[in-house]
């Protein structure tokens, strides 16, 4: 399906004994087939890399991304388990209806005719100030110890779900906002990130957003946990140096940049080289309007 570029791992265990105990044989064997991955290998693991061929693949992945951001549903059947289908198979989820289908976020920035998304250099030219575009990722502080933390099965799955749906559900209807919907294309959203591109000031913008929407879905759906962990996001940002940047390379600066302010603090964000506490953020964002606001209305310089 994907010409040899990717590999799919799982594990599998029994249900038997505390949900404890199976999380960790689960782990550990996911960690196994993860950390070791020349276990598996075939002969030639180690003989020089070659290039892999263009159009390696049946098309499948791409196909697949270029219809999902307007399908109404996806598809599974048991006779292709692992290629899950668009709008057709014998069982059907919803992609617009959180409440009994699957909830994702994949709003796209249009073009300036509507007739397509647009691209990094649309993107960039729509930014109020300098026109550049760059990539947001957030990430939840500490949600592995939070999952780690559940007593049984069911309390791991309720937390999945609610992680997932406040993502999936608030980053598409804040993109969806009149401020957002031309400035900003969702990449993904998971059960504890998100990746967004588009015009710098739109994505700063949305980091606030999405900071003050987390600490209130925190504070009333987690506020039974004991401990910080799992009750903070943190985020970062990576502007595209020059034009013609990959955006590719835009989405690893922002990854590189968010591990280097996790590492430092937890509930802050990576901004223009610095990382912040969100109070100080606001603060700047203010400053901001502010200046803004004598330029428009004074002409200051």
């Amino acid at each position: 399906m994907s010409g040899g570029l990717m590999r799919l791992t799982w594990a599998v265990t029994e249900n038997l004994g505390d949900w404890s105990d199976v999380r960790k044989r689960l782990n550990e064997d996911m960690d196994r087939k993860r950390n070791t991955p020349a276990a598996r290998a075939k002969p030639g693991l180690f003989e020089p890399l070659q290039q892999a061929p263009a159009g390696g693949g049946d098309g499948y992945f791409a196909d697949l991304a270029l219809r999902f951001r307007e399908a109404s549903s996806v598809g599974w059947s048991p006779e292709a388990p692992a290629r899950p289908s668009l709008g057709e198979g014998k069982h059907l989820w919803a992609l617009d209806s959180p409440a009994d289908g699957i909830g994702v976020a994949r709003h796209t920035a249009p073009s300036d005719d509507s007739m397509t998304f647009a691209d990094l250099e649309t993107l960039a030219c729509r930014a109020a100030g300098r026109a550049a575009w760059g990539v947001l990722r957030g990430d939840v502080d500490d949600f592995g110890i939070r999952i780690r933390r559940a007593q049984n099965i069911e309390e791991h799955l309720q937390l999945s779900h609610m992680y997932k749906q406040f993502f999936a559900g608030e980053l598409e209807v804040l993109c969806s906002m009149p401020e957002f919907w031309r400035k900003l294309t969702i990449l993904y959203s998971g059960g504890d990130d998100f990746a967004v591109y588009g015009s710098w000031d739109g994505l700063v913008a949305l980091a606030r957003e999405v900071h003050r929407l987390f600490r209130r879905f925190a504070e009333e759906h987690l506020k039974d946990f004991p401990g910080p962990e799992g009750k903070t996001v943190s985020m970062a940002m990576a502007l595209a140096p020059a034009g013609g940047t990959p955006l590719a390379w835009a989405y690893g600066e922002a990854g590189r940049l968010l591990e280097r302010a996790k590492s430092m603090d937890k509930d802050c964000f990576y901004l223009f080289g610095r990382t912040l506490e969100w109070k100080h953020v606001a603060d700047a964002a203010e400053i901001q309007a502010t200046l803004r606001r004598l330029v428009s209305e004074f002409g200051c310089p």
